[in-house]
């Protein structure tokens, strides 16, 4: 401690090195709202298909026009308001969980690939855009649920700093996946 070994030179001297720095594409002012972004989602992913389920049942009952755009047999339980029917369904939770590892995947490349980020949504968007009757609200629709999963997902570590992160993370995908939906 403070020994110029162990602080990489003289005692007092901070240590120094280039100063990391944030994509310009991303809309993070610094590396740090980054940093905190990243770390508040590894508590997000180790709650990954509680939180994806939860988050995809209230889009439903917040949106219930777009429940049209699925075929699926765990679908009418939504309409009966069957909740654990719905939880006890694979093919829901997949479905689910398929949509929050996008976010995973973007959240993943935003720290040095925000290209690989950007790519991936775009590829979204363009499956999306080949859905029967899928618009680009349904995009929009999901910016709610998605932002009330995390904060469940966080409890009391969901600050105004982590929402502000949060809210700009999903305006970024939000920004892309349109840009490559309505092209």
């Amino acid at each position: 401690m403070g020994c110029s070994s162990s602080t990489g030179g003289a005692a007092g001297e901070l240590p120094t090195g280039p100063v990391k720095t944030v994509d310009p594409r991303l809309p993070f002012k610094t590396y740090r709202q980054l940093f905190s972004l990243k770390n508040h989602w590894k508590t997000v992913q180790r709650k990954m298909d509680a939180t994806a389920v939860d988050a995809f049942i209230s889009f439903f009952r917040k949106h219930p026009e777009h429940k049209a755009l699925f075929d699926a047999d765990w679908m009418k339980h939504v309409d009966d308001d069957n909740e654990e029917m719905i939880r006890e369904s694979i093919a829901f939770e997949n479905h689910a969980v398929a949509i929050w590892t996008v976010y995973d995947e973007v959240m993943e490349d935003l720290d040095g690939n925000v290209g690989g980020a950007i790519r991936t949504l775009h590829s979204t968007a363009k499956i999306h855009k080949n859905i029967d009757g899928f618009s680009s609200d349904f995009f929009k629709d999901f910016k709610g649920v998605f932002i009330d999963g995390v904060k469940n997902a966080l409890g009391d570590r969901y600050t105004d700093a982590a929402d502000e992160n949060f809210q700009n993370f999903y305006a970024f995908q939000l920004k892309h996946l349109e840009a490559a939906f309505n092209k």
